[in-house]
Parts: structure tokens; C-alpha cells; sequence
């Protein structure tokens, strides 16, 4: 029950407590709780399975299972998308804890729409998407776990697999795809083995203002469509600062930029900081990353950006302009005799401390990118990286002295080494 406190001389009644609406105790269906919400409340729900397809309607509150997402479990049923924000939604709105599945967005479904079969965000919505299992959903236009255009939301911690992009011609972003929009921060994330027809087959970001990526797994993802594809792991185009620190992108497949495919445009600014790209296939160019359009305006410091053998790692492309990137301590390398870095920033290696070097990581075939004792990417970056996190992507201290010279120096990629104890 609410407690509510009544203020004679204001002669107004104020909320002085929130209200746990428990599913199914008190409400027999998540909608129903979300229905019966007020601003501030919270709906828990119970482990179990829900055939439903729900939506925040501009509400405040925070829905989460009262255990763990493998146990609670909302099934769209191919009806609709899983979940909606439409109204505005902002930071109060809290969606955690599930596991999302089943949900369609595309032809035949019930409101139409064609994007974010798991959940669609538009309308201006930031809510907060938080350690969710967003698994085995489906678009035909764009993102199919998730999603979002002219919103900024927070996705935080959750695991998107076994999405699928497929049917519309000209999307993509089988685990997450954005357009419009600015604020967008996309941390900490599983992003695996997903599935897309179009552009980026873990992530497309398309036309939006100020996005954050940041230490997420972006693995397996494959791009079946008309060639060229473009960005197995991560593509972005027409974006406004794209700022990418230290994620982990591999086994991705696409025709042109396998880990990342970046068209940078007129005025626009992308920064790179220490992320690892390694074992992505590119069947054209760009195994690690491919960077087309106004390429002078992209900036990568301290990333570790490896090729498959005989593939070209990293591929600037001069077509708009014969300026490269600005490429501080990085490490750009092929195995089997392919070239570390080509088109215009094929010079690159010797300059800036930029090498192309084999970095010695500790095993490419079981996705182990940590370096080893020895490599030439520890101790080496700059620790003047702009926007450089305290902690590595495991969460150790970012900067230690892995070399033992009493010299504390950033090493490349999202790995910083520290020696077995």
C-alpha cells in the first residue's frame, strides 16, 4: 500500500512512500502492473514465463524480475517487439533483469512497427536497459534485439544473441542499430553471434549525435547480405562523435571492416581509444577496421588492431580525401604476410609510435586477446589518450608497470598485462 501523507494547510496530499507492485500477487500480468504504476513504484516479477509484448507508456518506474533474467522471461510471441518506450520515457524508466524473446518486429505483427523486435525506444526516450538477456529476436528492417531512434538510452550489461536483421533492404544492426538521436551510450555489453542482411552485425549506429561505446564484447557477429557489407562487428555512419573506448571485437564477418566499418562525414569527429580488434574476416578489406569518407577527421590511440592472415588489419580509404586518420601508438598487424595498415594510412607504422608489430596476444583461435610477456603493445601507448579509463576492460588498473622498469605506461589495446602472481 502507498503511504500518503495529506498537508491541511497546503490543502494537498503528497506521496511519501513508493509502491511494490508484485507480479502476479497483486497484478496478474506485467502490463497490468505497469498499468496499475505510479511514477516512482516498482514492478518485481516473479520467475516464470510471460507471453507478453508490454509498454512504459511514459511512466517512471523500474520493472525487474525478483531473481535472475534465466528465470524470468518475457515471450513476445512473434506478436510485436518485446518491449516498448514511445512517451518520452526518461532515466526513471528501468527495464532489468529479464531475458527478452521471441519478439517481431516486421511484417504482419501487430503495430507495424519494423524495427527493435526485442525493444523499441523512440520519441525522444532514455530509459535504462540493464543486465537483460536480449536473446533470439527478430527485425526486418533494423536492430534486431534492439532499437532506438531520436531517444538516448542507457543499455548497460546485458547480453544480445541470436538476433536477426533480415527482409528490409538497406538496415542492419542485428543486436543494436540507432537513428537519430544524441546521448546514446551503449556499456559494458555482451554482443554476440548475432545475425544481419544489412549494415553492422552487432551494432549499427546510422545519423546519430554524441554516442558512447564502451567495453562491450562484440563477437561472432556475421553479415549475410548483397555485397559489400559492411561492419561485422560495429558500423557507423553519418555520426557526430562516436566515441569508442576499449572494446573487445572479434570473430566477426563482413565484406569491408570484418571488426569495425567507419564513414566518417563533413565535420564530424570519431575517437578510437584503446580497443582490441583481432580474428575478424574481412573477404575485401579492412579485416580489423575500414575507414571511408572525410578519414583526417577520425582519431585512434593506443588500439591493438589485428588482422586474420594475408588480410589487410586496418584499410583507409582514399576515395573522399587522401588524408589518413591520426594514428598515435597503435598497433596495426597481419599475420601470414597481409599488411597492417594500407590505403592512406599505409605509412603510418614508424610515426606517431604507431608500429606493426605481432603483439604477441595469447591466443587468437580460443579469443584470448591479453598480451603475453614480451609483447611489443605493452608499455608502449601514451597514457595522454584522451578519455582513458582508470580500469581495463577486466576491471584491473588501467596503467601498471607491466615491463618492471619502474615506468608506469599505458599498454595497447582493452588489456592492460600484469604478471601471473
Amino acid at each position: 500500500m502507498k503511504t500518503v501523507v495529506c498537508v491541511v494547510v497546503l490543502f494537498a496530499c503528497v506521496a511519501a512512500a513508493q509502491t511494490t507492485i508484485n507480479v502476479p500477487a497483486d497484478q496478474p500480468t506485467i502490463q497490468a502492473g505497469i498499468d496499475a504504476a505510479q511514477n516512482g513504484d516498482t514492478v518485481m516479477v516473479a520467475p516464470g514465463t510471460y507471453f507478453e509484448n508490454i509498454n512504459f507508456h511514459g511512466k517512471s518506474i523500474t520493472v525487474t524480475s525478483d531473481n535472475n533474467p534465466d528465470e524470468t522471461i518475457i515471450d513476445g510471441g512473434q506478436l510485436d517487439p518485446v518491449v516498448t518506450f514511445a512517451s518520452g520515457e526518461g532515466r526513471g524508466a528501468i527495464l532489468k533483469q529479464f531475458t527478452l524473446t521471441h519478439g517481431l518486429a516486421g511484417a504482419g505483427n501487430l503495430s507495424g512497427q519494423l524495427s527493435g523486435g526485442g525493444i523499441t525506444i523512440c520519441c525522444g526516450s532514455s530509459p535504462i536497459i540493464a543486465a537483460n538477456k536480449i536473446v533470439d529476436n527478430t527485425a526486418c528492417s533494423s536492430g534486431g534485439g534492439i532499437f532506438t531512434t531520436g531517444s538516448a538510452p542507457l543499455i548497460r550489461g546485458n547480453v544480445m544473441a541470436r538476433n536477426s536483421q533480415q527482409g528490409c533492404a538497406g538496415g542492419g544492426g542485428a543486436g543494436i542499430a540507432s537513428d537519430s538521436g544524441t546521448g546514446l551510450q551503449i556499456f559494458g555489453n555482451a554482443i554476440v553471434n548475432n545475425l544481419a542482411s544489412g549494415n553492422g552485425g552487432g551494432i549499427m549506429i546510422n545519423g546519430t549525435g554524441v554516442t558512447l561505446v564502451q567495453n562491450n564484447l562484440v563477437r561472432g557477429n556475421v553479415l549475410l547480405g548483397v555485397a559489400p557489407t559492411r561492419g561485422g562487428g560495429i558500423y557507423s555512419s553519418g555520426t557526430y562523435s562516436l566515441i569508442m573506448l576499449q572494446n573487445v571485437i572479434g570473430d566477426n564477418l563482413a565484406d569491408q571492416g570484418g571488426g569495425v566499418y567507419m564513414n566518417i562525414g563533413t565535420g564530424i569527429t570519431q575517437l578510437l581509444v584503446n580497443n582490441t580488434m583481432a580474428n575478424n574476416d574481412a573477404t575485401e578489406q579492412g579485416s580489423a577496421l575500414y575507414i571511408a569518407g572525410r578519414t583526417n577527421n577520425g582519431t585512434l590511440v593506443n588500439n591493438l588492431l589485428v588482422g586474420r592472415p594475408t588480410e589487410t588489419a586496418v584499410f583507409c580509404d582514399p576515395t573522399i580525401t587522401n588524408v589518413s586518420p591520426q594514428f598515435r601508438t597503435n598497433d596495426g598487424f597481419s599475420y601470414g604476410g597481409g599488411l597492417g595498415y594500407d590505403g592512406n594510412c599505409a605509412n603510418v607504422a614508424g610515426i606517431n609510435g604507431n608500429i606493426s608489430s605481432d603483439p604477441l596476444i595469447s591466443g587468437v583461435e580460443n579469443d584470448d586477446f591479453r598480451l603475453r610477456p614480451g609483447s611489443p603493445a605493452m608499455d608502449t601507448g601514451t597514457n595522454a589518450a584522451p578519455r582513458l579509463p582508470p580500469t581495463d576492460f577486466q576491471g584491473k588498473v588501467r596503467i601498471y608497470d607491466g615491463t618492471g622498469d619502474g615506468t608506469r605506461i599505458v599498454d595497447m589495446g582493452a588489456y592492460e598485462f600484469e604478471p601471473p602472481n
